[in-house]
């Protein structure tokens, strides 16, 4: 299954310096094309594009962002028990002794826990 990509709106570009960082990656309106043909073309980062509008043809008339995952920090914290099996709780009780901290992008939690022993008291 392939991820459906989202986009923040189009804006209008009338040429300048990039609008936005080189690392985030953009869909482009050139001059020539209409939006349904932009709208159709891969985003790439905006450091592969010209936005300065060089008074020749294939200038840039508008852009939008692909739509950036809203990462979080999730804890939760447990005990391990013997067989290697964990209890997890969102709140953390007396017995606790772990902190486990999970990041969780566009709601999916994340493979890549960070397990931290509790001090006691």
């Amino acid at each position: 299954m392939s991820k459906v990509i989202q986009y923040e709106d189009w804006k209008i570009w009338n040429g300048g310096i990039m609008p936005v960082p080189g690392y985030v990656k953009v869909q482009v309106q050139l001059d020539s094309w209409d939006r349904e043909r932009a709208t159709g073309i891969s985003p790439c980062p905006a450091r592969n594009f010209d936005w300065e509008h060089p008074c020749s043809s294939g200038e840039i008339i508008a852009y939008r962002e692909v739509k950036r995952p809203v990462v979080k920090e999730i804890a939760l914290y447990g005990i391990k028990k013997s067989d290697g099996d964990w209890i997890f709780a969102a709140e953390r009780y007396p017995s606790d002794n772990y902190e486990i901290t999970m990041t969780e992008i566009d709601g999916v939690l994340q493979p890549n826990a960070k397990v931290t022993a509790i001090e006691p008291g």
